[in-house]
């Protein structure tokens, strides 16, 4: 019994360390591609194959809070990732090859989720939770197409919205959701309707 619980503990303990070092850096590759983002929240992309660095980004003056999680969404020739720190951020898609900024919306600072891409309606649309919301925002422009309020305790939203059929699902624990809501699909959220929650 004592050996299975120094197993146990001894198991859990490589698991946090190991999960520790994953959460330092999210990183995607694409074709020859590999993007970053560190834990101060520095943008870079490195040739795939030989390592070398292509183009980078500095990290802002102001950080979240718990450093970095999400993973870069890659359509085309645009990276998206929400750059930026607590209550100053900018959800941004750079250009894959150079690292030039073709849109930014600056309105929240980051969460911690991932952003993905959704067809709500006819429209792609890059779909995340911020700081402070739960987004949607073009793909071609970046212009803000609905926000809702979305928070969590200590400013701890990780998730990632997901869409099944013609459905956002969402999940959260927090003050303006808790458990899990589906929404019926359209292109604003203003339209959408809660048809499910538990």
């Amino acid at each position: 019994m004592a050996e299975d619980l120094d197993h146990a503990v001894e198991c859990r303990r490589r698991h946090r360390i190991r999960n520790a070092a994953r959460r330092r850096r999210s990183a995607l590759r694409v074709y020859a591609t590999r993007f970053t983002l560190g834990i101060s929240g520095i943008v870079t992309t490195f040739d795939a194959a030989s390592g070398k660095q292509i183009w980078q980004r500095p990290h802002d003056p102001v950080e979240p809070l718990y450093h970095t999680a999400m993973s870069p969404l890659v359509i085309g020739n645009l990276m998206i990732l929400h750059v930026g720190g607590h209550d100053n951020g900018a959800l941004t898609a750079f250009d894959v090859a150079t690292g030039v900024v073709r849109w930014s919306w600056n309105g929240d600072g980051p969460a911690y989720g991932s952003p993905l891409l959704f067809d709500l309606a006819g429209t792609p649309q890059v779909v995340t939770f911020t700081q402070n919301f739960f987004v949607g925002v073009s793909l071609e422009g970046g212009k803000l197409l609905w926000r809702r309020p979305f928070t969590t305790p200590s400013t701890t939203t990780s998730q990632t919205p997901l869409l099944y059929k013609d459905t956002v699902i969402e999940t959260g624990r927090g003050k303006w959701n808790h458990g899990v809501s589906r929404r019926s699909r359209s292109r604003r959220v203003g339209d959408q309707q809660r048809v499910a929650h538990r």
